[in-house]
C-alpha cells in the first residue's frame, strides 16, 4: 500500500494510491488531498478484502491433466519437447487429477521422495525445472 505525490504537466499534485491484497493489485489517481487519498487507499483496500473487484472473481482453475495437454502442444518449439513431454506425462500420473492451485509444494516433495527411488537427483531437477515452467505458465495465462 502507498500513497505517492506527483505533479502534473498542468502544475497540479494529484495522489496515486496503490493498494495489494492477495497477490492483486488496484491503483486510483486521487486529483483532491492527501487526507482524501488516504481515504480512498482504505476504502480500495476494503474492497479489495470484500472480494468486491472483478479481479479477483474466480477464475478459470482447470485439472492439471488438461492444462498439461495444452502446454505440450504449445511447447513443440523446444529442443527437448521430447523429453518435455516424458516429465509431462509422469507430472500427470501423479497430479492429473488434482486443479493447478491445489498442487501444492508438500506434493511435489512426496513425489520426489518416490521418485529417487529410481532416478538420480540430476533427473529429479530437471523434472521440477518442467513443474515450475508448467506452473508458471498457466499463471502468466491468466
Amino acid at each position: 500500500m502507498s500513497i505517492r505525490a506527483r505533479q502534473q504537466q498542468d502544475g497540479k499534485v494529484v495522489y496515486d494510491v496503490r493498494v495489494q491484497y492477495g497477490g492483486q493489485r488496484v491503483s486510483r489517481t486521487v486529483p483532491t488531498t492527501k487526507t482524501e487519498a488516504k481515504r480512498v487507499e482504505s476504502k480500495l483496500l476494503q474492497d479489495l478484502i470484500n472480494g468486491r473487484f472483478e479481479i479477483l472473481k474466480k477464475k478459470e482453475n482447470p485439472r492439471f491433466r488438461l492444462y498439461a495437454e495444452e502446454y505440450r502442444r504449445e511447447v513443440t518449439w523446444q529442443k527437448a519437447h521430447r523429453r518435455t513431454g516424458q516429465h509431462i506425462d509422469r507430472f500427470v500420473s501423479v497430479f492429473g487429477d488434482k486443479c493447478l492451485t491445489e498442487i501444492t509444494t508438500k506434493d511435489f516433495l512426496r513425489y520426489r521422495a518416490d521418485r529417487l527411488t529410481e532416478v538420480s537427483h540430476g533427473t529429479i531437477n530437471r523434472e521440477y525445472a518442467c513443474l515450475k515452467r508448467v506452473l508458471n505458465v498457466a499463471i502468466a495465462s491468466e
